[in-house]
Order: structure tokens, then sequence, then C-alpha cells
């Protein structure tokens, strides 16, 4: 289904993305990238119909990475205009 928009969804639990061969929870990706749980619910996921294809600075699916070492697609994400409207 690679033909289809990506989309941007958010968190809603149980999320898998498929990493060097192997499906990976979100939840643990988060936890091992030391996110604290308050900003993981705020992070955009990109999904390419009903598969996770990209979460921002977090990881890259191997469905949408190129055929060399570099990603064919790389989103950027920043929280810092989340952070000044929080007061932080």
């Amino acid at each position: 289904e690679t033909n289809t928009q990506p989309r941007v969804r958010f968190r809603e639990g149980g999320e898998t993305i498929q990493l060097n061969g192997h499906r990976r929870k979100l939840k643990t990706l988060f936890q091992g990238g030391c996110l604290p749980p308050w900003e993981r619910d705020r992070i955009p996921l990109i999904y390419q119909g009903d598969e996770l294809v990209a979460v921002p600075g977090v990881a890259i699916s191997d469905s949408v990475r190129s055929i060399g070492p570099e990603p064919a697609l790389v989103p950027v994400w920043t929280l810092e205009e989340s952070r000044e409207m929080d007061g932080l």
C-alpha cells in the first residue's frame, strides 16, 4: 500500500514499527531514547496506509528506507514551540 498519501497521527498505544528486519514497539523505542513520558504523545507518527513508517527524530521504517545506507525519508520534528506555549 505504498501508493497512498502519508498521514500524520499521534499515539494511541500499541504501535509498532519495522526496524532492521524486526518489529519493534514504539513504547520501547521511546523509553530507550530517553524521551520523557509527557512528550511521547506529542510526537507525530507518520503512516503510509496502515503502516507506521516514521517517527521524527526516533525511527524510520525499513519500508521507506532507500537501497543505500541513507533513508529515503527524513522527517524532522521539534518541540521548541510547544515547550514555549507550555511555559517551559
